[in-house]
């Protein structure tokens, strides 16, 4: 399974003004549709990527998930 970690950069204040950075994993599902695993909101942007690293390290690195 392939995976991505999308962390938009612009702030989105106004969906969530006390975490305004959004923050994705997706997998690669079907011969190259993206489906969003899970998601998050951070308080800057490195804390983002912070997040959704560690996220990834905990519930999908070295895993086999199948979603068909």
């Amino acid at each position: 399974m392939t995976y991505k970690i999308e962390v938009i950069t612009t702030p989105h204040i106004h969906d969530n003004p006390k975490e305004p950075y959004f923050w994705c994993i997706q997998s690669c599902v079907n011969g190259g549709n993206w489906c969003t695993c899970t998601a998050g909101w951070a308080v800057t942007l490195e804390e983002a990527w912070k997040q959704a690293h560690q996220f990834y390290n905990k519930y999908y690195k070295n895993k086999e998930i199948n979603y068909d």
